[in-house]
């Protein structure tokens, strides 16, 4: 992901962050901006190419709605939005900006340090049948800037020594459902008949599979996930964080 296209993307999170706060639905933002709900929707996703009156238009009905803008505050807002969204500047303090923004705005949802919900073990070893992920084990605290990027974002704890020595046993990691995937970054994978397995992803460039799951430990062979060879099974996420017990 290019770094313009990152920015779009925290500036739609912030978007979607303040119509949340203010208790309003997408059809709300859509009739007070005179546009459909898909328009509403991919500029939460940090697409299209919105009108200054547009951005005006969501802060305002935001402000009403009880988000805490102050009329200062709004005015510097919608200067930065307008920035990244009409006039695509994707400077260093615009990525700043925007990330402050999404901090501060978390801590004022939450009210507490942030945490994320910490799930089961996940295989970095053999491959066995790892638990299913439907409630968590704990909580974790993690830095409110990986919140501000992906709400979604959970912790699984490592077993197993096949990512060894970038991963150890025990270690926690921190996956984000929304980043996206680089050549060589860390992901967390559901692989059949395996479960949930942290590799480095590499793509495919044939067709026989979309996706080559690598280990760091060289005794590890890689997994095919996809296409006409590889297995079953799916991306859970990004990994963005290890958290390891010294």
């Amino acid at each position: 992901m290019s770094e313009r296209a990152s920015i779009r993307q925290r500036a739609g999170l912030y978007l979607r962050f303040l119509r949340m706060k203010a208790g309003l639905e997408q059809s709300a933002i859509a009739m007070r901006l005179k546009v459909s709900q898909p328009t509403v929707s991919r500029l939460e996703k940090g697409l299209g190419s919105p009108e200054p009156g547009h951005l005006a238009g969501w802060l305002g009905a935001c402000a009403e709605q009880g988000a805490h803008l102050s009329l200062s505050r709004a005015r510097a807002v919608l200067e930065l939005l307008q920035d990244i969204f009409v006039h695509d500047v994707s400077a260093d303090f615009c990525s700043r900006e925007i990330d402050r923004l999404l901090v501060s705005l978390v801590l004022e949802q939450t009210g507490a340090s942030p945490e994320v919900p910490c799930f089961a073990d996940i295989a970095a070893g053999e491959g066995e049948s790892q638990e299913a992920r439907f409630a968590p084990r704990s909580y974790i605290e993690v830095p409110s800037s990986i919140i501000a990027r992906d709400p979604q974002a959970f912790a699984l704890r490592i077993v197993g020594d096949s990512m060894q020595p970038l991963l150890m046993e025990g270690d926690i990691v921190v996956v984000s459902p929304g980043a996206g995937l680089i050549e060589a970054c860390i992901v967390a994978a559901y692989v059949e008949p395996d479960g949930d397995v942290v590799k480095r992803y590499f793509p495919c460039r044939a067709a026989d599979c979309e996706a080559r799951l690598r280990s760091a430990n060289p005794a590890y062979a890689d997994i095919l996930l996809g296409g006409s060879e590889g297995r079953s099974g799916r991306i859970w996420g990004r990994v963005l964080l290890c958290q390891r017990e010294l």
